[in-house]
């Protein structure tokens, strides 16, 4: 199926209250993108959006911290059951990142 016509089908179910539907849509069109890059990002803020609208907090807060947004991210973990994301989320990757890995 063409990417235009499964973003399309992923909208509408969106749009008429199938999130669902919209998240397997969604990463379909995910699996098949190449490179980084515009359209990627916003396929994957559409995915995070419908895994909210499914109940799928915790995958919506992995798309969430994959763009970046660790503080929208954060508030998907529960610190008690997830613990590791959510404090990832609290300091940033990019933080961490710095702390455990420079020379």
């Amino acid at each position: 199926m063409a990417e235009a016509t499964l973003h399309t089908l992923a909208e509408q179910a969106l749009r008429e209250g199938r999130p669902a539907e919209a998240v397997l849509l969604y990463r379909r069109l995910l699996e098949n993108v190449g490179v980084l890059g515009g359209t990627y990002e916003q396929w994957l803020d559409r995915l995070q959006g419908a895994c909210r609208e499914a109940g799928q907090r915790t995958a919506a807060g992995y798309a969430l911290m994959t763009l970046g947004r660790f503080d929208e991210a954060q508030i998907c973990f529960d610190p008690a059951e997830q613990g590791f994301a959510w404090a990832l989320c609290a300091e940033g990757i990019p933080a961490i990142m710095g702390a455990c890995c420079s020379p």
